[in-house]
């Protein structure tokens, strides 16, 4: 017998906040199959609940924004989701059956949003693969200010239970004005984290890296297979 389970979680009245903050709100429904568990289900429809949040906040900016490009507001929805919204609390969560509705709530600050709009840049077109090897591809890296922001996705599925691989990082490699190396970071970008146990074959993903002070240009890779 099929059971719904309905909780309210939260009440909130009110799309701003004291601290000139924005709250919008987005909901998503998500059937998840027999190989997925329900806390991978949950976290995967509260990642597509954020992100319906954040693109009708962007639907409505769109008077002021040029964006034309489908790709582009895709990847600034997706920075915006994993890099600018805060305070996410779910305000009403339904399941029935292997089929999850979530209604959520975030916030997010307008005069970020407009600088990340006005200041975005890309280092080469959507569709160029910058680097990749069989479990990753890196398909658009984009500068705001000293923050570089990495777009990639897994070209395998990806289980969280088997330890980390080489492969598995994005790397990033900061250069002086003398185009020097001066260091660098990495990404592990199949983390065990709110409870998401796989990746699968194709899902997008999102990180940032800081440029340190000195550095001039930087480079984004991945190790090879």
């Amino acid at each position: 017998m099929r059971r719904t389970i309905v909780i309210l979680l939260i009440l909130f009245i009110g799309g701003s906040t004291a601290f000139g903050s924005e709250v919008i709100y987005g909901e998503y429904t998500y059937t998840y199959g027999d190989s997925e568990s329900l806390v991978a289900a949950k976290q995967k429809c509260m990642s597509l609940a954020l992100r319906d949040a954040v693109e009708s906040y962007f639907s409505f900016i769109q008077s002021y924004t040029e964006i034309e490009n489908y790709q582009l507001k895709q990847d600034l929805i997706r920075s915006v989701a994993y890099g600018y919204a805060r305070n996410t609390k779910v305000i009403e969560e339904r399941i029935n059956g292997r089929t999850i509705q979530y209604k959520i709530m975030t916030e997010v600050e307008p005069r970020q949003i407009k600088e990340l709009l006005k200041e975005t840049r890309f280092t080469t077109p959507r569709e160029t693969i910058i680097s990749e090897n069989k479990w990753l591809a890196i398909i658009n890296v984009y500068q705001v200010g000293r923050i570089v922001n990495v777009v990639y996705q897994h070209n395998i599925s990806i289980d969280c239970a088997v330890g980390p691989r080489p492969e598995r990082y994005v790397h990033i490699t900061y250069y002086d004005s003398s185009n020097r190396p001066i260091g660098g970071d990495k990404y592990l970008t199949n983390p065990f984290v709110g409870g998401q146990e796989r990746y699968d074959k194709g899902q997008i993903g999102a990180t940032t890296f800081k440029l340190p002070g000195n550095a001039e240009s930087y480079r984004v890779w991945v190790t090879e297979d």
